[in-house]
């Protein structure tokens, strides 16, 4: 990955880290995701805490992800006019809860951008999904 590109999060307030911990989660789309890349999202997302063995529906607490900005370049475009074409770009807010009173536990933001004609809108979007599994498990990269 160069400097341009990639999955960088951002945390606005620290989550403290319990081994045990267990989540639900809810995806709130506040910038117009298209419904592929949405399906993309919520089956990396799933299949990441499902393997990991952090979901549960009757978990205390809860992983929000907002949704704030999206924009994925058609594919001919990225090939033929790379940068001119603007650059890929997918930005959420992660708030981890707690389910029964609402207390923020963690905020964090999550930006993967690409303007490069390298990758892939598939690719970045689970990059996204990616690297918030990967806080939550105590990753902190």
């Amino acid at each position: 990955m160069t400097g341009c590109e990639g999955t960088r999060l951002s945390v606005l307030q620290e989550y403290n880290q319990q081994k045990t911990a267990l989540f639900s989660y809810e995806i709130i789309d506040n910038a117009s995701v298209t419904e592929k890349g949405m399906k993309i999202f919520k089956a990396q997302l799933d299949d990441n805490l499902k393997r990991l063995n952090l979901v549960d529906e009757a978990a205390d607490k809860v992983i929000e992800v907002i949704c704030t900005h999206y924009y994925m370049r058609h594919e001919a475009s990225r090939a033929l006019l790379g940068a001119m074409a603007g650059s890929d770009n997918i930005t959420s807010m992660v708030l981890i809860k707690d389910k029964e009173t609402g207390d923020i536990l963690a905020e964090l933001k999550v930006v993967s951008k690409n303007p490069t004609i390298l990758g892939s809108a598939q690719g970045l979007i689970k990059q996204q999904a990616d690297k918030i599994t990967d806080y939550i498990r105590g990753q902190k990269s």
